[in-house]
């Protein structure tokens, strides 16, 4: 063998019977037995943060979620709540403020009369010097006087659906404008579809010597010359079309139905060929045209001066008022608007001057036992009605 070989067989030989260490002692064993328990604990601790880190995390990270789901169901519920508080806010507004408008045609609403006038030379006034041409939709109220002259024809529209018509030729005054709706017709004809009335409403026209009250219905009013055998003289035409009017002449009272008049048996009067309502409007025209006769003249007398009163009352001179009744009640006694004359007067002291009041309920009391004012003349003169 050569060297070579020997001195690998010799390395190897001697690897692997190699020196071994010497022995440790007890103190180094237990030492390094604690030094490997530390460790493993450490290495434990530090695998239980990273799960506790990783569990915080967690649990973090789930807070965030909520904390986002929970702003955004606040921000929705609140919105929500919101949208339907406004919603119902509104709803409670509407409703409240539907509750407050009266409906149409309450009761207590006041009454309105418009007019307006077909053709040229129809007149509003309200008293001297307050003469205008009626034309486009003009409010009237109680003292206002309506004259169609010419060929013209003028409406009035009232707010509860009541129309009315003065013929040409015609001469109205709108006596009172309220649940009492007077009117005195001094020549010329009306026509008038009356809406129904409700309790304690009246509507009344007063000719010269007659008065027609209607409760809902369909009718004419005419003033023609009077004739010896119609009616006993008397100037008034009715031409009831609906429903039935009450006409009272002195202590007389008639009821007339549809399709009747009143009075009756004045056919003759009219033309040959021409019914009484024919008649009556050429009578109507007659009455108010030029070179009328002396009736025509006074009752547009009696009309003025009422008119006159009815206009210093609404302007506030009641004294003036006062005075201007009291004339009409001397010059035109007999005349059919001589009681509402009496009344107005009475209304006006009683207010003004109450120890004259009185007096005046107690002479219209003497004058018209049975009047229309007798309840207030009542209470007035004797403290009951």
């Amino acid at each position: 063998m050569t060297q070579p070989f020997y001195a690998r067989w010799a390395g190897r030989f001697l690897g692997s019977h190699a020196e071994e260490p010497p022995p440790v002692g007890e103190g180094e064993r237990a030492a390094a037995i604690g030094a490997i328990e530390r460790a493993i604990r450490e290495r434990g601790r530090q695998k239980a943060r990273m799960r506790w880190a990783m569990r915080l995390s967690a649990a973090a990270a789930a807070l965030v979620i909520a904390g986002v789901g929970a702003n955004a169901y606040r921000t929705r519920a609140s919105g929500t709540a919101t949208a339907t508080a406004t919603a119902t806010a509104t709803a409670t507004a509407t409703e409240a403020t539907a509750a407050a408008l009266p409906p149409p045609g309450s009761e207590g609403a006041p009454l309105t009369i418009v007019g307006s006038a077909t053709g040229l030379g129809a007149t509003i006034s309200s008293g001297p010097g307050g003469v205008l041409a009626l034309s486009g939709d003009a409010r009237v109220a109680a003292g206002h006087r309506i004259v169609a002259r010419g060929r013209s024809r003028a409406s009035l529209a009232f707010s509860t659906g009541t129309q009315l018509t003065v013929e040409s030729g015609g001469d109205l005054t709108v006596v009172e404008k309220g649940p009492s709706q007077v009117f005195s017709l001094s020549a010329g004809e009306i026509r008038a579809r009356v809406a129904k009335l409700g309790a304690g409403e009246r509507f009344v026209v007063r000719t010269p010597d007659a008065e027609v009250e209607v409760r809902g219905t369909s009718f004419s009013v005419a003033i023609a010359p009077a004739e010896p055998s119609c009616g006993s003289g008397t100037v008034t035409r009715v031409t009831v079309d609906e429903g039935v009017v009450v006409v009272r002449r002195g202590a007389t009272e008639a009821q007339v139905a549809r399709g009747e008049e009143w009075p009756t048996g004045c056919d003759a009067a009219a033309p040959a060929g021409a019914g009484a309502g024919a008649g009556a409007s050429a009578g109507a025209r007659a009455s108010a045209g030029a070179g009328a006769g002396a009736s025509a003249s006074s009752l547009v007398e009696q009309n003025n001066l009422f008119s006159e009163a009815l206009a210093y009352k609404n302007s506030g001179q009641h004294a003036a008022a006062v005075a201007a009744f009291e004339r009409f009640v001397a010059k035109y006694p007999s005349s059919n608007l001589a009681e509402n004359a009496a009344v107005e007067r009475m209304k006006l002291l009683l207010a003004d001057d109450h120890p004259r009041g009185v007096v005046a309920a107690r002479q219209y009391l003497r004058r018209y036992p049975n009047g229309f004012a007798q309840s207030d003349a009542k209470a007035a003169a004797f403290g009951s009605p």
